[in-house]
């Protein structure tokens, strides 16, 4: 159980990078693919918000660690989101990409936030966990938590 724990964080770092390695490389069944994908990616989600949540007690510099590695490795996907998104708005110049830019910005920014927000139960856990054992106070605690749903401030 122990190795799981430690592996879940590690899968949630390379999955984001998956799906365009995929359309990098291959585009047969791209449809299952896509499927296959986005079913992966909810069960990971999930597993890692209880992951998060039921980590031990004891190990809350693992925990810190985790949350910092993880959000280290997401910048350049935030970026590369962050570029689609201003490509995509740009395009809005195009009047046949007017009303389908938009929709694929939400979707975009969805993703990004679902992902920024799976990441930051690692650290949403330490703040809980330090803040119960009296090691942070109240009101830091919950400036940390604001911050850790916010881009780029979710440190």
């Amino acid at each position: 159980m122990a190795r799981f724990r430690k592996i879940l964080p590690v899968i949630l770092m390379i999955l984001p990078y998956v799906f365009f390695v995929h359309e990098y490389f291959e585009y047969k069944n791209a449809y299952n693919f896509f499927t296959l994908y986005v079913i992966l990616t909810i069960v990971v989600y999930v597993l890692n918000i209880v992951n998060a949540l039921t980590y031990p007690k004891d190990k809350v510099n693992d925990l810190a660690f985790y949350d910092m590695l993880i959000k280290f490795v997401h910048i350049p996907f935030f970026l590369l989101i962050f570029g689609t998104g201003l490509l995509l708005l740009f395009a809005m110049a195009v009047p046949a990409l007017i009303f389908s830019s938009p929709l694929m910005i939400m979707i975009l920014a969805i993703i990004d936030y679902l992902l920024m927000i799976t990441s930051s139960m690692y650290g949403i856990s330490v703040v809980v966990r330090l803040e119960q054992s009296g090691r942070l106070e109240k009101g830091k605690g919950l400036i940390y938590l604001v911050l850790h749903l916010a881009f780029v401030v979710d440190f």
